[in-house]
């Protein structure tokens, strides 16, 4: 008696301590197994990968004589699960933003939006059958004057996770047109949610100076902005809208 209740007093009975242990041996290998189960499985759907890569936002700008042509591409990396909730995918989703301007000569050159486009690259990796495939789509575009409407930069439910920030957001290039421009474009993108969508908001500061003797005078600086939704269960990009940031700060 006194070793039954010494049992009860400082622990639990032994037919108990034999069934925790029995769980503890089941739960665990399936918590850090490598190929088991997602953290969060989603039954034949897809989840933004962590972390995303290093730097996933790069810049381009080209001139041809007085054409410029300004190229953003971003990259996102989803992990696609079958019926199961074994990793089945990997899915790379590029939104490729597209500006090209037209310089005018003459006593004040300048520079014109000639053509805008955006287009989805996406490449899938199939591990259950070893096969890579690939597809491009323009996407188009519409235009709005809320790009933030029902976004923000927490998501889910209490305590509301932050959404994950890429972790080099700010890329930058210059070019020189035959006209005498000098044109520089940085553009910088943050993620939102939007209503349970993935929100890619971009935004373009375009510098543009006149190359003289001595220096650089400036002629303009242009503010552009595009925003783009993606579907986080399907891993595709849905729509893209462009806008124009207001005046101040």
């Amino acid at each position: 008696m006194r070793g039954n209740r010494w049992c009860f007093r400082w622990g639990l009975p032994s037919g108990l301590l034999l069934l925790a242990a029995a769980v503890v041996g089941v739960v665990v290998p399936l918590a850090t197994s490598a190929n088991g189960p997602s953290p969060s499985p989603i039954p034949s759907g897809c989840q933004l990968r962590s972390p995303q890569p290093e730097a996933p936002l790069k810049l381009n700008v080209v001139a041809v004589r007085n054409l410029a042509k300004t190229i953003a591409v971003e990259k996102e990396v989803f992990s696609c699960f079958d019926a199961q909730s074994r990793l089945a995918r990997v899915r790379n989703v590029d939104t490729t933003i597209e500006f090209t301007e037209r310089g005018t000569r003459g006593t004040k050159p300048t520079l014109a939006t000639v053509g805008k486009a955006i287009e989805s690259d996406t490449c899938v990796k199939d591990i259950t059958t070893g096969r890579v495939s690939c597809k491009a789509e323009a996407i188009p575009l519409g235009v709005t004057e809320t790009p933030l409407k029902n976004c923000q930069l927490t998501k889910g439910t209490y305590p509301f996770d932050a959404v994950q920030q890429p972790t080099h957001p700010i890329e930058m290039a210059t070019v020189r047109l035959n006209n005498g421009l000098v044109k520089t474009v940085q553009v910088e993108k943050e993620v939102f949610d939007c209503e349970g969508r993935i929100g890619d908001v971009y935004l373009f500061t375009e510098l543009v100076e006149a190359a003289q003797a001595n220096g650089f005078i400036h002629v303009r600086t242009q503010f552009d902005g595009v925003v783009c939704f993606k579907n986080e269960t399907t891993a595709q990009l849905v729509s893209c809208k462009l806008f124009t940031p207001t005046a101040g700060a």
